[in-house]
């Protein structure tokens, strides 16, 4: 009988590769006989681009976390081993270029400001680590609107000014996507001016900024909850208030795909995909009461319906 060979076939040769923590708009790649992090995609072609690292550089510890603090006071930061850090104190995204910290150096804060911190590596074979975002609240003397004590928790939301501001992509203005009479760099729009064009009024993921968002206890003594994250506009009519909602949605590549901790003592979750910054919305230039109200009166009624559970809290929003 004959006997029936099936020809050789190669092998496939495989690769294994340790990729390092994902992060948006990061890729890990090679190029050439080398792997590492590189910013610029090379969709169906060979990677050119260079290389910024094979792993991440550890953020600068600072040495008070964001909160309410009563008189002045003094803020150092450790810089990692084999890196430098620079620092900003007006919300903007460190840079290479920016203020470079000096390591012992105290910083001061007498009245409220936000640091943000990033390190970079000293040789170029790290790429740079994340950026640390605290705010600090002063009380003085004298309590004021911007700077008290409180009996909620406290919310800091920091986010790079351009994001909000910006007239071509900033969430928060009216910008130069409105086709209406109002100026760009406003924040809202007459009542009988209001086309969807407004910055404020777009949808969806491309209308998502990156932020940093810090949950303290009552009157932001303790941090209990902090992550980089993606906001949003929220909302409808209530779009059109100079005081608006944000959406707080956790994403994969920045900072993670769930915001793990138990807000709400009333919910069995601990952990959560999206959360609102809600400023009671119409009811924002008035009580601020109206949605809460309505909301406990129907848990307290136990009836058999879905509600939003919800906890007051304060938000500084960029100090």
């Amino acid at each position: 009988a004959p006997v029936w060979q099936l020809p050789a076939v190669p092998r496939p040769s495989f690769l294994m590769v340790t990729v390092p923590l994902s992060l948006a708009c990061v890729s890990y790649a090679k190029v050439g006989d080398s792997w590492g992090l590189c910013e610029t995609p090379t969709q169906g072609t060979a990677n050119t681009a260079p290389l910024l690292g094979s792993a991440y550089c550890d953020a600068p510890a600072v040495s008070l976390n964001s909160g309410v603090y009563h008189g002045t006071q003094s803020v150092s930061m450790e810089v990692p081993a084999g890196t430098y850090v620079t620092y900003t104190l007006d919300c903007t995204t460190p840079t290479e270029s920016s203020t470079r910290y000096r390591a012992g150096e105290q910083l001061t804060f007498r009245e409220n400001g936000v640091l943000r911190a990033r390190a970079f590596s000293e040789n170029g074979t790290l790429y740079k680590s994340p950026v640390v975002s605290n705010t600090y609240v002063i009380v003085g003397d004298t309590q004021t609107i911007d700077a008290h004590d409180s009996t909620l928790p406290v919310c800091f939301l920091v986010t790079d000014p351009e994001n909000l501001f910006n007239v071509d992509y900033g969430i928060y203005v009216v910008g130069s996507h409105y086709q209406g009479k109002t100026a760009a760099t406003e924040w809202t729009t007459p009542a009988n001016d209001r086309k969807l064009g407004a910055n404020y009024n777009q949808r969806g993921r491309e209308w998502e900024r990156p932020a940093h968002w810090t949950y303290t206890s009552v009157g932001g003594k303790d941090v209990l909850f902090e992550s980089d994250l993606m906001i949003r506009i929220f909302g409808a009519f209530s779009r059109y208030q100079k005081q608006r909602n944000f959406a707080l949605i956790a994403r994969k590549g920045y900072g993670g795909s769930t915001l793990d901790y138990p807000f709400f003592s009333n919910r069995p979750f601990e952990s959560y995909e999206s959360l609102v910054l809600r400023c009671s919305a119409k009811d924002a230039v008035a009580t601020k009461l109206r949605d809460i109200m309505i909301l406990g009166l129907i848990d307290d009624a136990g009836l058999d319906t879905c509600t939003q559970a919800y906890v007051q809290t304060a938000l500084y929003l960029n100090g």
